[in-house]
């Protein structure tokens, strides 16, 4: 069985092995008029899968540049346009973050919420930021189990996800009520 990944590499996926396939018989014509004859169909070819760009301007001479491309300009025929150099660059990769989160459901914003939290010196504003970050936490738990959870649990997490060095009581305070109905309500509706 032929497989895509044994072949070949398409240097240009956009036009299909079809049109590789056509290029590569075009460099192994020997008669120039007909390799040039040749040429002509492959562009008409090309113009055909993307119809609706036959108005764009400079259109007409970019197939000619692709079509050099795709023969890593090795088909010998006379261009009606001049041929730019078509070297392609690779997009430069996007690391991927190296930190998990030690707990899943909250995710790393949560940990760091809780780093920046440690610094704070005890204020309203750390008071009113900690409650924030654990309303947060409530709506983790309930989008990632369909439960609720009670402010004893988020004050627990916590101080297990800070290590101990930032601690919570929303006694005095309580949390938003998260409700769960709702959230499974719009899941319902997304997937609609």
């Amino acid at each position: 069985m032929d497989y895509n990944t044994q072949r070949t590499p398409l240097l240009m996926p956009e036009y299909g092995r079809m049109v590789q396939r056509m290029v590569d018989e075009a460099i192994n014509i020997e008669n120039r008029a007909e390799r040039q004859a040749y040429a002509e169909a492959i562009i008409g070819v090309m113009r055909g899968l993307n119809p609706q760009m036959k108005n764009v301007p400079g259109y007409h001479e970019k197939l000619w540049d692709h079509l050099a491309h795709i023969s890593s300009h090795k088909l010998d025929i006379d261009y009606p346009c001049e041929i730019h150099s078509s070297e392609r660059e690779e997009p430069p990769t996007i690391p991927y973050p190296k930190h998990s989160a030690h707990y899943l459901h909250y995710g790393a914003l949560i940990e760091r919420a809780l780093k920046e939290v440690e610094s704070l010196p005890q204020s309203q504003l750390r008071n009113d930021t900690l409650r924030g970050i654990g309303t947060r936490m409530k709506r983790c738990i309930a989008d990632f189990r369909s439960e609720t959870s009670d402010d004893r649990r988020i004050e627990h997490d916590i101080e297990r996800i800070s290590d101990g060095a930032v601690t919570a009581d929303f006694s005095t305070h309580p949390l938003a009520t998260i409700k769960v109905e709702m959230i499974n309500e719009g899941k319902k509706r997304k997937k609609k």
